[in-house]
């Protein structure tokens, strides 16, 4: 597939890229991209299955389960004011 003149100046103006007066650098860097692509398209897919991802597939979901991770005290400890066993933050209304 090759772009021409007024193709580039429709895919410049959809993607706001303004050209200027070196358009044919781009002219020709998106050709040679499209013809790399072409080389995709033409490809004997026949009997290949989609896939999503490269490895195996497995569930990656880890099992829910309650814990406590830090202990009430640790937490409190970082705390710039307290009361009692609570946070202490400015008052907002």
């Amino acid at each position: 597939m090759i772009v021409n003149k007024n193709e580039l100046e429709h895919i410049a103006l959809a993607a706001r890229i303004e050209l200027g007066s070196d358009e044919s650098v781009y002219w020709d860097d998106l050709n040679r991209i499209l013809r790399s692509l072409d080389v995709l398209v033409n490809l004997n897919l026949e009997g290949v299955m989609p896939t999503g991802r490269i490895g195996p597939q497995s569930n990656m979901v880890r099992k829910d389960e309650l814990t406590d991770p830090f202990p009430k005290e640790y937490n409190l400890k970082n705390a710039p004011a307290l009361r009692g066993r609570y946070f202490r933050v400015p008052r907002i209304l």
